[in-house]
């Protein structure tokens, strides 16, 4: 079982699979097929960096207003269409004036305000550990967006420290059912580890 993704790197204009269903259909999978406690990763990070001890500079997604908003735009629209099904209307964290988030967060000033978490010289990988914006939601669902790497988490309950585990699909076993391993790679790349935050 693999996560919903798109290519490493961001900035492809096809859209992960998981962005074509409806939060109904999201929500139905978490509340049926998701263990209790365990996030699992919605949307993959847009990219890595190309060192695990770079800066920002080790992100090419983070460089210019034209690799940034590519790469984000299916992301934030997806935690965007979320959270207004559920009468949410996300402000950014990060800008005090950052409303129209699947529109604020893919523009320049959003950008900017990252490249002041993320100073040069500062490994991206530990400015990223402190850029999570959490919702909490009707029947205990968290939703969790990054705004260094993109990576969107949802969880049934209280997180607990751990793995993250790939979205399932429609076709998956019931939480709780024997499932096969996966033998594919690893859905979290090591250079921005899972955290308990």
């Amino acid at each position: 079982m693999q996560a919903a993704s798109h290519a490493t790197g961001g900035g492809d204009q096809s859209k992960p699979a998981v962005y074509s269903m409806t939060p109904e259909e999201i929500l139905q999978i978490v509340q049926t097929k998701c263990q209790e406690g365990v996030p699992y990763i919605l949307l993959a990070h847009i990219g890595h960096p190309t060192t695990s001890s770079g800066d920002i500079s080790a992100c090419h997604w983070l460089g210019t207003k034209n690799t940034w908003k590519p790469a984000v735009k299916h992301n934030v629209e997806l935690v965007e269409k979320f959270l207004h099904y559920h009468s949410i209307y996300p402000q950014c964290m990060l800008c005090p004036n950052g409303v129209g988030f699947a529109e604020h967060v893919p523009a320049e000033k959003h950008l900017r305000a990252l490249w002041e978490k993320c100073p040069t010289g500062k490994k991206v990988v530990d400015c990223a550990k402190d850029l999570w914006q959490e919702w909490r939601l009707p029947n205990l669902v968290l939703l969790r967006y990054n705004h260094c790497h993109g990576q969107v988490l949802i969880c049934r309950g209280e997180p607990r420290p751990g793995k993250m585990l790939p979205f399932p699909s429609a076709d998956t076993p019931a939480a709780g059912a024997p499932m096969m391993q996966s033998r594919g790679p690893p859905s979290v790349a090591p250079s921005f580890a899972p955290s308990s935050n």
